[in-house]
């Protein structure tokens, strides 16, 4: 997967920042239970965040949200 670095300014790599840390503290609850590779899974929710940055989204809660989705998959 190539990423564009023009989708990536300072401003937005904080937000990232700030999504990804909202939806880890979420998702490590939601592995405690289980034998995941964490670092697979946190790889997996920074390509969600950095896909959906691409493609315009900005809002923290949003970006969180797409980096869940995929636990679902995971599990």
């Amino acid at each position: 997967m190539q990423f564009s670095a023009d989708c990536y300014d300072a401003d937005t790599i904080a937000l990232m920042t700030r999504a990804f840390d909202a939806a880890w503290k979420e998702a490590e609850h939601a592995l405690a239970n289980g034998p995941i590779d964490p670092i697979s899974v946190r790889r997996m929710m920074s390509l969600r965040i950095m896909a959906a940055v691409c493609d315009g989204e900005r809002d923290p809660e949003h970006l969180a949200k797409k980096a869940l989705d995929g636990i679902a998959n995971v599990q």
